[in-house]
């Protein structure tokens, strides 16, 4: 019988994910890294006096660093090929799966990095402690980035990167809109951040980290099933 599964970096994972990862390694140079992330900080003498704006900044950056792939091969219509590797469509949604939440870690630790590295010298002031200093800002950040993630995703896997963006961009525009009245008109990062905050309170901080964990690995698994469900059904 055929190996299902490979050990990568001693994970066992299903046989296929670590050739697709090596393969997005290769097409996410150490150069396009670097850029990323230079673009990244020059950003922050602007956007990190205002807490929300550096918000959306380290959520850019998991947004970049888990589309970059992608978006390379939707460039270069090479995505079409994803049909022909010698691996099941539910191996490829898992790798890309695997790598967006690794991307969404790396973001998040970029975020929290920068924000106290840098904080103190451009934030404004009155905004120490900052949003990345606290559980639930850091919290707040991981539960917008996998949630961005778990609605783009599907859209993708069902209609491409181009097709894909044009739904889920009005999509997100709507749903701003939508709890807008539930946010009490606050800014959203920091809505999020403020019921994440009394979340934790009212069931205590422990009880609430576990079950925002919990929560998020339930969007990433519908989310995943459903991209499984419509890559398997979409002609390339």
């Amino acid at each position: 019988m055929a190996n299902r599964t490979e050990p990568v970096a001693g994970i066992s994972l299903p046989a296929g994910v670590g050739a697709l990862l090596r393969k997005d390694l290769v097409v996410f140079r150490t150069r396009d890294r670097f850029l990323v992330l230079l673009i990244y900080l020059l950003g922050h003498p602007t956007v990190l006096p205002n807490q929300e704006a550096f918000f959306w900044l380290g959520i850019g950056l998991v947004g970049a660093l888990s589309l970059y792939v992608p978006t390379v091969e939707w460039h270069q219509e090479t995505d079409h090929m994803l049909s022909s590797l010698p691996v099941s469509r539910a191996t490829v949604v898992f790798s890309r799966y695997l790598s967006s939440v690794f991307a969404c870690a790396v973001g998040a630790g970029a975020w929290v990095s920068t924000g106290h590295l840098l904080g103190p010298v451009l934030a404004a002031e009155g905004t120490i402690p900052g949003m990345w200093t606290t559980l639930p800002g850091i919290a707040a950040f991981v539960f917008v980035a996998i949630l961005l993630l778990s609605l783009f995703l599907p859209l993708y896997f069902r209609f491409g990167l181009g097709k894909g963006a044009m739904i889920f961009v009005p999509s997100v525009m709507g749903l701003y809109l939508l709890t807008s009245h539930f946010r009490g008109f606050a800014p959203p990062a920091t809505a999020v951040r403020d019921r994440v905050a009394a979340f934790s309170a009212a069931v205590s901080p422990g009880w609430g980290l576990f079950l925002i964990i919990l929560l998020l690995a339930t969007m990433v698994a519908a989310s995943g099933k459903l991209s499984v469900r419509w890559f398997e059904n979409r002609d390339l």
